[in-house]
């Protein structure tokens, strides 16, 4: 049995989310591995140049399949969705779970002209999250407003959890600024005060 509260707290994992400065697609200009556009005509996706090359000098036919690529002269792109997610978080040490709850912390920096963005927790059991995809409890989906800070409770059912964050893409997607950290535990909700 723990001695104290701070002997409960078994991790401190960040859920890094990746912050993207994304611009209109131009002809004829170099485009580098990791670059993101959107097209002249936007259609609520992201393309990322997973080969660096260069554009066209006629704007491609964008598929609006995620994953999928689009060949642009020299540049290859790949349609992604608008959305965020963190990378997955592993609760399971060894032969047995260790974690059953976590403590959220959302901040919120630039969100380009949206106004606010939206957040939720998800979890499942595979860490690609590619089955089996549920919203973790306690981490149902909140509006979360620029340069603020909300805290999340969530109780763990599947092994992997990750953030994923809501992203309007009608704007362009200007830089986003969004964290996600999460103390992972054991305690019986509601949580005590740190």
């Amino acid at each position: 049995m723990p001695k104290t509260l701070k002997d409960n707290i078994k991790k401190v994992a960040a859920i890094p989310l990746q912050t993207r400065i994304t611009s209109t697609w131009a002809a004829s200009k170099a485009y580098s591995l990791g670059d993101f556009v959107v097209p002249s005509t936007v259609n609520g996706y992201i393309y990322e140049c997973t080969t660096a090359g260069t554009s066209g000098t006629v704007e491609p036919t964008w598929s609006t399949t995620a994953g999928t690529t689009v060949t642009d002269n020299t540049a290859v792109w790949t349609c992604r969705s608008p959305n965020l997610v963190g990378s997955a978080i592993d609760t399971k040490l060894s032969e047995m779970y260790s974690f059953d709850t976590a403590l959220v912390d959302i901040a919120t920096g630039k969100l380009g002209t949206q106004a606010a963005t939206k957040v939720k927790i998800e979890e499942a059991d595979i860490s690609d999250f590619s089955a089996g995809v549920q919203t973790a409890e306690g981490g149902e989906e909140i509006t979360v407003a620029a340069d603020s800070v909300y805290k999340m409770e969530i109780a763990r059912k599947k092994r992997y959890l990750r953030a994923y964050v809501t992203i309007d893409a009608s704007s362009g997607l200007p830089k986003h600024e969004v964290f996600i950290g999460m103390t992972l535990c054991n305690w019986a909700k509601p949580f005590p005060i740190l």
